[in-house]
């Protein structure tokens, strides 16, 4: 070998070895970005976890705070009906006539009814707001998963089209 091709052969592998060198380093470079990126998203979706199980029991302490007022309420009706009925039959013992039974009766019966029909619009009501109350906190969740989620997809997709 002369000195001009073992020259050239030095060039042509030094060349080589800077190739694969730039190749190897750029290699490095886009799995250290892609390992960011994965514990980037993994930090993401471990704190979408928190605030999802956060959303939960926020959720389950709404529930828990309405059923204790619906019982409440149906407490407060089941004694108003109660200490009507105790008064209607004191009055019922106390009337001298048939026509004083049929009147005091009727109007037990009618305040009865009027009483059970506002009830139950006002528990209609009330378990409507719990409901709700209950799943507001999971609705704003499920809002933000749906978003992550999307942008997961997108990113993922541009990712996809960028090794193609």
């Amino acid at each position: 070998m002369n000195g001009k091709t073992g020259k050239k052969a030095g060039d042509a592998a030094e060349m080589a070895f800077k190739s694969a060198t730039q190749g190897y380093e750029k290699f490095a470079e886009q799995a250290r970005s892609k390992m960011d990126e994965a514990a980037k998203a993994y930090d993401e979706f471990a704190v979408l976890g928190k605030e999802t199980a956060d959303a939960v029991m926020a959720a389950s302490n709404a529930y828990a705070k309405g059923l204790e007022q619906l019982t409440a309420e149906w407490l407060s009706f089941s004694k108003q009906s109660v200490e009507g009925g105790i008064a209607t039959t004191k009055a019922l013992m106390g009337a001298r006539t048939i026509q004083e039974v049929v009147d005091l009766q009727a109007t037990f019966a009618k305040a009865q009814f009027d009483q059970f029909v506002s009830q139950g619009a006002k528990f209609g009501e009330m378990a409507t707001k719990v409901a709700q109350e209950t799943f507001e906190p999971l609705n704003q969740r499920a809002t933000v998963a749906v978003e992550k989620f999307i942008k997961l997809a997108a990113w993922s997709s541009s990712q996809s089209r960028a090794q193609t």
